[in-house]
């Protein structure tokens, strides 16, 4: 037998242990059964699988670990955390090398997962939940297409013109609104309680006030 291309392979552990220090997760325990990468939901779209994100790090591959569009497919769904026989929160630990790369800034073509997740972050930090319309439209206005979703945000808010009129009317005990109003009230009650409390909440409320209105949150 003969070997063809015998050389000394040196692994670096450095990315394996900056990983162990954040999240406190071990990748060296994991032995590849590849649990992980079957039952994973997102497998189709991604270049890599977990499994094999995971190698990734084991071997210190920091640039395939990275650069590939494994991590920004990755639902958190749990999935893979939940099935790995070595107890691996696969899962945080993608998360873990999300933020490093945010943190470093490194450039992938990831069809534009990268900066969804940016969004999310961003604004589950500040709002204290997900803001859909705004993550929606921001994503919109950061890729250059802000006007992308506005025919089907117009056709959702006119189906359900009729629902939100009858629930306020019944909810206030006042006089139906001017049907010419419809898109602009429906936007102020999605807008205003997606935030939670914040300033729009309470100008949402001081603009349905003044009109004797009472702003209710439906579920779209």
């Amino acid at each position: 037998m003969k070997l063809v291309g015998q050389k000394e392979i040196k692994i670096d552990n450095t990315f394996a242990e900056e990983i162990r220090s954040r999240c406190g997760e071990n990748v060296f325990l994991c032995y590849q059964c590849r649990k992980c990468a079957s039952g994973c939901p997102s497998r189709t779209f991604m270049e890599g699988t977990p499994a094999e994100l995971m190698r990734y790090v084991q071997l210190g591959m920091v640039e395939e670990a990275m650069k590939e569009n494994t991590i920004w497919y990755c639902l958190s769904c749990q999935t893979c955390s939940a099935r790995c026989p070595q107890d691996i929160d696969i899962a945080h630990v993608v998360d873990t090398i999300r933020i490093i790369v945010q943190e470093k800034n490194i450039k992938a073509n990831t069809r534009n997962a990268r900066l969804f997740n940016w969004l999310w972050l961003k604004i589950l930090k500040y709002m204290g939940r997900m803001y859909e319309l705004g993550l929606t439209g921001m994503l919109n206005l950061f890729t250059g297409r802000p006007f992308k979703d506005l025919p089907l945000g117009i056709k959702m808010t006119l189906k359900r013109e009729d629902q939100i009129w009858n629930r306020a009317a019944m909810e206030g005990g006042g006089t139906k609104p001017r049907k010419g109003d419809a898109a602009l009230t429906a936007l102020l009650l999605i807008h205003g309680m997606a935030m939670n409390g914040g300033v729009d909440h309470a100008l949402g409320g001081a603009v349905g006030a003044a009109l004797g209105w009472v702003l209710v949150e439906l579920m779209f």
